[in-house]
């Protein structure tokens, strides 16, 4: 296939074409990849980058282009063949803006939405990672070279130099399902992340926890009645509430009942999607009353304005002489009220 050389007006920056088969030419400085021009099949020109700097594979990127609309023309492709195309024009970051908008869409509980800003960020860190410009350039090895990449980081301040298994597992879950998206929508013909390894978290447990004693949980109360915190880790010793699920609650998920009973209603953190609706006991429900009373807030107000933060959890627990490790390395923090509560329900 010839080619000419052809300058811009600028007279400095000068532009590969070929003769009716597209072009692929650098913007001003030249620093950044080789960027593709043709027209489609439609009639429209399409101007894309082909996310490289080697010139001889842009003309490689260029030509499948050209002979993806040679087919079209000559009547070659199916409906289907023509959306995938389409899909391949586009930019990933396009699919990613969509994907997150179609969540959205979905996922109407309010809670939910910090979830997918999480989506939204991890999708992100994969393709800047791997420097991945268009569907056609996803692989199998690129996102398990992203996760080993993300186990090499840093997480959290348990001491643990990598990520766990959970977290590798949760990332991949994401991808998983934004390519699995992209699939159901025409986008991609197959899911290439299938055979991504999932890994085993109980074997690559980040830390044991340990369920509070009876003496331990009086000690923390009383410290906490004083202090205005009591509420707050009744919340996880009487519901088993997470700590998101505490920061996130409303008083309009807090149902005050007519019989006197206190129920809460949360949004699943794992599926984030299915509401649940937790009776409380009347230690807890109390509490709750007199704090509503109290406050005389609004029902969008949050229950817990003011976050309690781990270093105050770990003065409180301090104050009422409970060890954050023991001997055996097991740890007692806010998530282990989740254990006591379920370790009191089995023995009842």
């Amino acid at each position: 296939m010839s080619k000419t050389q052809i300058k811009k007006k600028s007279g400095s920056k000068k532009r590969l074409q070929s003769k009716g088969q597209g072009s692929i030419y650098k913007r001003r400085g030249g620093t950044g990849s080789w960027r593709m021009a043709y027209m489609d099949f439609d009639g429209k020109r399409v101007d894309l980058s082909t996310g490289t700097k080697d010139k001889k594979l842009a003309h490689q990127i260029l030509a499948k282009k050209i002979n993806q609309r040679q087919e079209i023309a000559w009547g070659l492709t199916t409906p289907q063949d023509r959306r995938l195309i389409a899909a391949g024009d586009k930019q990933i970051r396009q699919h990613i803006d969509e994907y997150i908008d179609f969540c959205q869409n979905k996922k109407q509980i309010p809670e939910s939405i910090q979830g997918v800003n999480q989506k939204r960020i991890n999708l992100m860190n994969w393709i800047e990672y791997e420097k991945i410009n268009f569907l056609s350039e996803i692989t199998e090895v690129g996102l398990t070279n992203f996760l080993n990449f993300r186990q090499q980081q840093r997480s959290g301040r348990s001491g643990h130099t990598q990520i766990g298994s959970r977290t590798w597992n949760f990332v991949r879950s994401q991808v998983f399902a934004f390519t699995n998206w992209c699939v159901k929508q025409h986008r991609l013909n197959a899911n290439p992340f299938r055979n991504v390894v999932i890994k085993n978290t109980d074997l690559d447990k980040r830390r044991e926890r340990r369920a509070f004693t009876g003496e331990e949980i009086k000690s923390l109360i009383s410290v906490a009645k004083t202090l205005g915190r009591d509420t707050w880790y009744l919340c996880a010793l009487d519901a088993g509430l997470r700590k998101g699920d505490i920061k996130a609650l409303i008083w309009s998920n807090v149902q005050f009942l007519a019989d006197g009973e206190v129920n809460i209603r949360v949004v699943d953190q794992k599926s984030k999607s299915r509401l649940d609706i937790i009776p409380v006991g009347s230690r807890l429900g109390n509490v709750l009353r007199k704090r509503f009373k109290d406050m005389s807030p609004a029902m969008n107000d949050k229950v817990f304005p003011k976050v309690v933060t781990d270093r105050t959890r770990d003065l409180d627990f301090k104050r009422a002489g409970i060890e954050k490790v023991d001997s055996f390395g097991r740890v007692v923090d806010l998530h282990a009220a989740r254990k006591t509560l379920a370790t009191s329900l089995v023995s009842c």
